[in-house]
């Protein structure tokens, strides 16, 4: 899976409780169903998350074939102090089907906290034949649903269980958005998508969001904790939708006259004609399973009240090598003047 040039934007209420798997190693299938296993450290902050609120969903994007899954269910802990000896059984198995080196990651220090000792880690040796040590952990996700989106056929399905009860009640939604760059010499992320999109409703409930990003080949993930502004049509806030100058009065490409515009509309430009008409009414089942009507637009034309800018304010960066094994939090802080700094503290990987 790559997402080098994507994210996964993740919602949920309230943000104590927020919990993404996007970025999480997936070991296959639970034997015989459709449930997923992930190993983690049961000492991470991960686990207290899901005592509190045990939902979480998965958001997998393949740039190959521009397919993106997102899965949400129930997680099962499974560590050392299960009664079950069944799942004790599955935990083993799970130690077991893991590398030597990927083991070794739980004999470290607590995940998270400060690190007290610059100095490199004492090596440390593990017999093969030993069972898990107390910190490995086995997450099980029982999927309810699953949003299935084909971009390449621009096809969307939804399967759901039985059993699913899907809402705004606490539950985390994450799905793959396109970085649009940085709001002009700032640190803020611009985001587009669809005011009629589920999202913005999550949004407008709470407006607290982490995206994640990996890069698979320098092997780093970086979570971004903020705040998000949503910037439609109808956004009172001078300063999104103020005129802002440009350095050209005409582009060649898009035949389109450029004088003075706002933030939203210098967004919509930026994108292409054919991306533009996507503003349509996503997320609705579908009821005429004929091949859509040609669709064409104006491309001088504005912004249509279906395109809306999100705008993610960063207030704090998890950033994890697993190549070098370090890991960093920056935090941002506000001088008297309103300026932004940020401070930066390493921390167990």
């Amino acid at each position: 899976m790559e997402a080098a040039s994507c994210g996964c934007l993740g919602i949920q209420c309230p943000l104590q409780a927020l919990f993404l798997l996007s970025a999480c190693n997936c070991r296959g299938f639970e034997e015989d169903c459709d449930k997923i296993q992930i190993n983690t450290d049961c000492r991470s902050r991960k686990i207290e998350e899901l005592k509190h609120c045990p939902f979480a969903e998965i958001c997998w994007y393949f740039t190959d074939s521009w397919e993106q899954f997102r899965i949400n269910g129930t997680i099962e802990t499974i560590d050392g102090s299960n009664p079950d000896p069944r799942k004790l059984q599955q935990r083993e198995k799970c130690w077991f089907a893991s590398s030597l080196n990927s083991r070794l990651q739980y004999l470290g220090p607590n995940p998270g906290l400060p690190r007290l000792n610059e100095e490199p880690p004492k090596e440390v040796i593990l017999d093969r034949s030993i069972g898990p040590v107390g910190a490995f952990c086995v997450l099980v996700l029982d999927p309810e649903q699953v949003d299935y989106l084909n971009l390449k056929s621009n096809q969307r399905l939804v399967f759901t269980s039985t059993h699913a009860t899907v809402g705004y009640n606490g539950r985390p939604s994450n799905r793959t958005l396109i970085f649009r760059g940085f709001q002009g010499d700032t640190d803020k992320i611009q985001i587009h998508t669809d005011s009629t999109s589920r999202k913005i409703d999550e949004l407008k409930h709470c407006p607290f969001a982490e995206i994640c990003w990996y890069f698979t080949e320098s092997w780093e993930q970086f979570r971004i904790k903020g705040r998000i502004d949503i910037v439609d049509g109808s956004n009172p806030d001078p300063v999104n939708l103020q005129t802002m100058s440009v350095d050209f009065t005409f582009d060649p490409v898009w035949d389109v006259e450029m004088k003075s515009i706002d933030e939203r509309e210098k967004s919509w430009f930026a994108r292409s004609p054919r991306s533009r008409l996507l503003y349509l009414d996503p997320g609705h089942p579908l009821v005429d399973e004929e091949s859509p009507k040609e669709v064409s637009i104006d491309p001088s034309a504005g912004p249509v009240d279906a395109f809306c800018l999100l705008v993610h304010d960063p207030e704090q960066v998890d950033y994890l090598n697993l190549k070098s094994n370090q890991r960093l939090t920056f935090t941002s802080r506000h001088k008297v003047n309103g300026d932004k700094w940020w401070t930066s503290e390493k921390i167990n990987p």
